[in-house]
């Protein structure tokens, strides 16, 4: 590519963008996150980002976090699921925050049984049109 079709990328990627919310419940990761983030605004970067802990296993009414709005229209959940009993909270927690119309893009290894299960409970307790994506990692 060059410069100038990466230039323009990264202008529609900022016209599209409303806000990110990062979270966890790792109070390290969190931190890390605040860092990482810190570093980017000292670069210009003006968007909206918040950092914000998310239990699954919280009983709230969503949102849980104090600024997130109350659906999302993407949620990136990445290496997130690793054992069957996060599988209720994890699906109740996406189904809550995802917003009607709202897409959620998931990414782990497939043959761990805590995500194939997590996609059979999305699809059968959250009614969700759920398309799985094989993506080759070198």
């Amino acid at each position: 590519k060059n410069e100038s079709d990466s230039s323009n990328a990264n202008k529609i990627v900022e016209n599209s963008i409303e806000s990110v919310t990062l979270t966890d419940n790792n109070s390290e990761v969190l931190q890390q996150c605040k860092k990482n983030l810190e570093k980017v605004s000292s670069s210009g970067y003006t968007h909206d980002i918040k950092v914000e802990r998310l239990d699954w296993y919280d009983k709230f009414d969503y949102p849980s976090c104090d600024s997130c709005p109350s659906t999302y229209r993407h949620i990136i959940a990445s290496d997130c699921i690793y054992l069957h009993p996060d599988v209720s909270p994890l699906g109740n927690t996406i189904s809550s925050l995802l917003g009607k119309e709202g897409e959620l893009h998931m990414f782990g290894p497939y043959n761990r049984a805590a995500f194939s299960k997590m996609i059979q409970e999305l699809r059968d307790k959250h009614r969700m049109d759920v398309t799985v994506n094989m993506v080759a990692m070198e």
